[in-house]
């Protein structure tokens, strides 16, 4: 064992395990999501404790969704340009 090797086993995080939405989780989540793209304070309390998640599940969830959001619609306007190019 190195010395350095010592000095850096402490400060080790545990990995989070990934979290498995449940069906019924991931419709509500995706109506909320369609109401607004964004949820903060009350709402996104009520719907982490309505759902039986964390806010920071709900909070990450949106980012991610957002993202998704993001990318779709630019690989759809990428597809309709090419179309109208051919």
């Amino acid at each position: 064992e190195t010395t350095a090797g010592l000095f850096l086993q402490p400060f080790r995080k545990n990995k989070r395990i990934r979290t498995a939405f449940s069906p019924q989780q991931l419709v509500e989540l995706e109506k909320a999501f369609e109401l607004n793209h964004y949820v903060i304070g009350n709402e996104r309390r009520e719907l982490a404790t309505n759902l039986s998640l964390t806010e920071t599940q709900v909070k990450v969830w949106f980012q991610n969704r957002r993202t998704k959001h993001k990318r779709v619609k630019s690989e759809s306007g990428k597809a309709a340009n090419s179309d109208n190019t051919k």
